[in-house]
C-alpha cells in the first residue's frame, strides 16, 4: 500500500510508498483502459495522465449521471469508437463509489486501486491512499496450476470478474473486459479484494460481498500471532451515513473482528471480540478545526460529508478520535482515504509522539473506496439470511500470509512496464526472504506455526524497505519479516479533547480557514484546474474572483 503524493508538505512525507504519483502508474503504451470513478474530471484527468488518450480502448465507467462534463474531452474517443461511458445503476441512496483503474499493456495487466476522486483536489491536495500490482499473461504454468486448484483460478481472479459482471457495462464491452482479464495470472496477489454492489444478497453470495466478505476473508486467513486476540480495531472514513448503535457494535464490529490466532501450545483459537465500546473500536473523524487549518480549508470539508444528524448522534461521540496526520506528514492534508485495521502496540502502552511511541503491530489492513455507512458496507436481514446493499464499492484487503507468499512467488517483482524479469526463485536470497518462504509454506499447509512475516506501522526515522529482525526462532526458523505500511494517523488513534468538535459539513464554523476564506464564503476548488497548475496558484485566482487581497 503507498500513499499518493501531496502537494505543499515537507519533502520527507512524500519519500518512496509516501508519495506515489498517478501519472507514474497510468502511463506507456496501453492497449485497455478501465476507469472507474465517482468523480472524474476529464481535463484534469487526462493532463495527468496524458497516456490514457492515446489507448486503443478506453472505458470509462462513472457516478455522475451523463457525465456531460467529460464529453468535450472525450468526444474523439468517442468518435472514433475509441471510448465508452458507462454509469451503472444503483438502488435509492446508493452510489458509484468504487475508484480504480485496471490497464492492458503487451506484457501484462496493472490493477490500481484507489481512495481518491479523479480530480485535482483529492489526487494533489488531500491524504489519499494507494494500492497497485502488474500481473502477467498466464503461460503453461499458470495452466497447470489453475487446473491442479480445485477453486479453478484465484481468488483474485474470481473476485475482480464478478465485480466486473455486477457493472452491467453493454454486453459486448463486459465480453472485452472479461477477455482482457481472463487472460492474465492473478495468482501472486499480495491483496484480496473487498467489494461491494447493490442489490439483495442470499445464499452463498453474501460472503462475496460488503462486510461479510471481509468477515469471510479474515476467517478463512491461516492465523495471527496472540497479541491480536481481542486486539482494539481502528475504522478511518471520510463519510459518515445514517448508522445505528447496532450494526455498529454488533454487525460491523462482529465482521472486523473474525479470524483466528496461535494460542498456547500452537493450538488455534478465535481472534475474538475487541473490548466493548471505545475501548475497542476508535472511530477516526477529523475535527472542525482540523479541516480549517487544513492546506484546503473550510472547501476542503466539501470532501468530508457528515450530516450533523449523524455526526452529532450521542452514542458515537466517545467513539471519535482526531485524524492528526502528523505519523507521515500530513496534518494539513486533509483524510479522503478510507482504511480499516486491527493493532496491537508492543507492551499495550501508546500514545505520544509518532518517533517516540512504540511499534505498533498491524494484523492486517483494508484500504478502498468504503465509508462508514450500511449503504456502503451492508446491513444483514431475515435474521442475517440475507445482505441489503446500496452502492458500488472497491477496496483490498493486506494480511502478512498473501505477502509472505508474494514474496516467495516466481511472479515477485513484475512490471507490465519494466524490461527487468521479476525476482522468481529469489526471496530466499534477499533480506527476510528466508522469512517470507516460511511463511509462505506454513500458510500453504495450514500449519499452525507462528507466523513470520508481520505488518508494522511505519514511522519516520526507521527504514520503508521490509528488515528481518529479532532472533531466530525455534528450531532454527528465520527470524520475523517486519514490513511497514504507511498508516497516515497516529495507533494508537488520539481521542477528541475537551470542546473539541467533529466536522460537519452542515454545521456552522465560525472565523477565516488558512486560506483567508470563511465558510460561507469558500470557492470550489474541485473541477477546472489541471495537473501542472500550482495549488497556490489556484488559491490566488480564487482569490482576485472573489475580490480577495
Amino acid at each position: 500500500m503507498h500513499l499518493m503524493h501531496t502537494r505543499g508538505i515537507d519533502d520527507w512525507a512524500n519519500e518512496g510508498m509516501l508519495g506515489v504519483r498517478l501519472r507514474d502508474l497510468v502511463r506507456g503504451e496501453i492497449l485497455y483502459a478501465m476507469v472507474m470513478n465517482m468523480m472524474i474530471d476529464c481535463p484534469w484527468l487526462l493532463s495527468a495522465c496524458p497516456d490514457l488518450e492515446q489507448a486503443q480502448r478506453l472505458v470509462v465507467v462513472h457516478g455522475e449521471g451523463s457525465l456531460q462534463a467529460a464529453r468535450p474531452s472525450l468526444t474523439h474517443l468517442i468518435s472514433a469508437g475509441r471510448c465508452t461511458l458507462h454509469a451503472p445503476q444503483v438502488m435509492e441512496y446508493g452510489s458509484v463509489h468504487s475508484k480504480a483503474f485496471i490497464l492492458q499493456y503487451q506484457r501484462g495487466l496493472r490493477v490500481v486501486i484507489m481512495t481518491a476522486n479523479a480530480v485535482y483536489p483529492d489526487c494533489n491536495n488531500k491524504t489519499e491512499g494507494l494500492w497497485c500490482q502488474d500481473f502477467p499473461l498466464k503461460d503453461a504454468q499458470a495452466d497447470k496450476d489453475g487446473n491442479a486448484n480445485q477453486e479453478g483460478w484465484s481468488s483474485f481472479e474470481r473476485s475482480l470478474t464478478r465485480y466486473i459482471k455486477e457493472l452491467r457495462m453493454p454486453p459486448a464491452e463486459t465480453v472485452r473486459a472479461l477477455k482482457v482479464i481472463t487472460a492474465h495470472d492473478f495468482s501472486a496477489a499480495r491483496a484480496h479484494i473487498i467489494a461491494s454492489v447493490p442489490g439483495v444478497h442470499k445464499g452463498t453470495a453474501i460472503g462475496r460481498w460488503g462486510h461479510t466478505r471481509l468477515r469471510d476473508v479474515l476467517s478463512r486467513e491461516a492465523g495471527w500471532p496472540a497479541s491480536f486476540q481481542g486486539a482494539p480495531l481502528a475504522a478511518q472514513f471520510t463519510s459518515l451515513g445514517s448508522i445505528t448503535e447496532r450494526w455498529l457494535n454488533e454487525e460491523f464490529r462482529a465482521s472486523l473482528a473474525a479470524g483466528r490466532c496461535y494460542g498456547a501450545g500452537g493450538a488455534v483459537e478465535q481472534l475474538g471480540m475487541p473490548a466493548a465500546g471505545p475501548a475497542g473500536l476508535q472511530l477516526v473523524w477529523p475535527l472542525g478545526a482540523e479541516v480549517r487549518d487544513s492546506s484546503e480549508g473550510w472547501a476542503g470539508g466539501a470532501s468530508i460529508p457528515g450530516a450533523s444528524k449523524n455526526v452529532e448522534r450521542p452514542f458515537l461521540q466517545p467513539y471519535f478520535c482526531r485524524w492528526g496526520g502528523e505519523v507521515c506528514g500530513r496534518h494539513r492534508a486533509l483524510p479522503h482515504i478510507k482504511s480499516l485495521l486491527r493493532y496491537s502496540v508492543a507492551g499495550g502502552g501508546g500514545g505520544g509522539g509518532p518517533e517516540a511511541s512504540p511499534e505498533v503491530e498491524v494484523a492486517w489492513l483494508y484500504v478502498g473506496s468504503h465509508n462508514l455507512s450500511q449503504a456502503a458496507w451492508g446491513a444483514l436481514q431475515v435474521n442475517g439470511s440475507q445482505l441489503k446493499v446500496l452502492s458500488y464499492e472497491l477496496g483490498v484487503l493486506l494480511t502478512p500470509a498473501l505477502e509472505a507468499a508474494y514474496r516467495a512467488h516466481r511472479w515477485r517483482g513484475f512490471s507490465c512496464t519494466s524490461a527487468q524479469p521479476p525476482l522468481a526463485g529469489a526471496a530466499a536470497a534477499t533480506a527476510g526472504g528466508a522469512a517470507a518462504a516460511a511463511a509462505a509454506a506454513a500458510a500453504a499447509s495450514g500449519e499452525a506455526a507462528q507466523p513470520t512475516l508481520r505488518f508494522v506501522q511505519w514511522r519516520r526515522g526507521t527504514p520503508q524497505e521490509p528488515a528481518a529482525t529479532g532472533a531466530h526462532g525455534a528450531g532454527g526458523a528465520p527470524p520475523a519479516l517486519r514490513v511497514p505500511l504507511p498508516i497516515p494517523y497516529s495507533l494508537p488513534p488520539a481521542r477528541y479533547g475537551a470542546g473539541e468538535r467533529p466536522w460537519t459539513n452542515d454545521g456552522r464554523w465560525d472565523g477565516l480557514d488558512a486560506l483567508g476564506f470563511e465558510r460561507n464564503n469558500r470557492p470550489h476548488f474541485v473541477w477546472g484546474n489541471l495537473d501542472h497548475e500550482e495549488w497556490a496558484e489556484i488559491v490566488q485566482r480564487e482569490h482576485l474572483a472573489m475580490g480577495l487581497k
